[in-house]
């Protein structure tokens, strides 16, 4: 593969970017069987006047952030500033210079085929490998409601009913499968996506912890009523906390879609999907029709007619807040702070507040010692010091409660 100008990682969004980005943020200098060298790169329009990070400052970015991982940013419009596409241009020529393929990630550039078609170099002078991960649509969708809909206070149902909610990937992949000099694959996200990502280049990149996954309905609940934890629906870092922490064994994902609401839009889920099998090659189509949940519902039956777990159970609430503690021990212990006093749990015929007010302190607890953690494994480099600094805007308790 010595003739790829640089590997894209497009996403899709709810489709294990977050654990690819974990893993290559781990090992971001890589090679395949051939001996040619691979890096990932990330691209910081805060560090300085904008820097392009790999290697060590790459991981040491990645082990002091809430999330875990690093990655470039998305693409905000078409007032993207210059600078961005001018690293990108500088990594790829750094890579063509120094002999290594760089990757470079973003799960939202799916949505922006035309953006990368204009300011990437010349067809001619490039070829460009593109990965995409991807899910049937109705779990797609049910995935992005509870990720990033319910924070709007709109229930699953108006929310679906909004012209701008609608499962694209088929119209994206379309887009991307007309960029010159692009080589596109599409793989289903219902794997190991990292495992999945080194076997298509030959990598020998080490799968992680899975990251960004469905939160339990307690914690929505919780965050819910208490939005100073989660204010927007991008504000996440506190599920990743969570997830990095504390186990919840016997929690189910939620689930919105009813009859009805699939009955709706099946006829635009299908041609779009008729849209993405069109876009991609016949192998990746054939993989991908091996899971007959890209055109039938049946698999999903029992979810749809099952009853939606309630987000405000108090024994629920208790389960939650015995995961948070157990993550809160372990959390503390890597850090090497003392565990804080916590309050005793209420009566069991306590209200949703009681619950809610020592949920609340217990999360307050972790977050404040997962800060300390990541603080910890920060080096004495400049960038280590620099980082240090910015640290300080990362989820704490004291942040959170300025945001109350």
């Amino acid at each position: 593969m010595r003739d790829i100008t640089c590997i894209l990682h497009i996403g899709a969004p709810k489709c294990g970017s977050s654990a690819l980005q974990s893993a290559l943020s781990a090992q971001p200098d890589l090679s395949d069987e051939t001996g040619q060298k691979y890096r990932y790169t990330v691209y910081r329009a805060d560090v300085g006047q904008g820097r392009v990070l790999s290697g060590r400052s790459l991981r040491l970015a990645a082990r002091t952030s809430p999330y875990g991982y690093a990655s470039w940013p998305n693409i905000p419009g078409k007032e993207t500033p210059g600078a961005f596409w001018a690293a990108m241009r500088r990594t790829v020529a750094d890579g063509h210079r120094r002999g290594y393929v760089p990757i470079l990630s973003n799960e939202g550039w799916i949505a922006h085929a035309e953006a990368f078609a204009a300011h990437f170099p010349d067809a001619s002078e490039r070829r460009i490998e593109v990965i995409a991960f991807v899910r049937p649509p109705l779990e797609w969708l049910n995935a992005a409601y509870w990720q990033w809909g319910v924070w709007s206070g709109l229930s699953f149902d108006v929310w679906l009913s909004r012209p701008a909610i609608r499962y694209r990937l088929g119209e994206q992949l379309e887009a991307w499968s007309r960029v010159p000099g692009v080589r596109l694959r599409v793989q289903t996200a219902k794997q190991d996506v990292t495992g999945a990502f080194a076997g298509q280049f030959g990598l020998a990149l080490e799968s992680g912890q899975a990251k960004n996954a469905s939160a339990p309905p307690a914690l929505i609940g919780f965050l819910l009523r208490n939005r100073r934890f989660r204010p927007t629906a991008h504000d996440s870092a506190v599920e990743f906390v969570f997830q990095r922490w504390c186990r919840v064994t016997t929690a189910h994902g939620l689930w919105g879609f009813k009859p009805r609401q699939v009955q709706r839009i099946r006829a635009d889920l299908r041609a779009d999907v008729d849209r993405l099998l069109a876009a991609v090659s016949p192998v990746d189509a054939e993989a991908l029709l091996t899971d007959p949940r890209w055109y039938r519902e049946a698999a999903y039956h029992d979810r749809i007619t099952a009853p939606t777990p309630a987000l405000d159970d108090p024994e629920a609430l208790a389960e939650l807040d015995a995961a948070l503690r157990d993550g809160l021990e372990a959390c503390a212990a890597a850090a090497g702070t003392a565990l804080p006093a916590l309050p005793s749990w209420p009566a069991a015929s306590a209200s949703l507040e009681e619950w809610d007010a020592v949920v609340a302190r217990t999360l307050e607890a972790l977050l404040d010692a997962d800060r300390a953690y990541r603080l910890g494994r920060l080096s004495t480099s400049r960038l280590g010091r620099w980082l240090s600094a910015k640290l300080s805007s990362g989820p704490s308790a004291r942040s959170l409660q300025k945001k109350a």
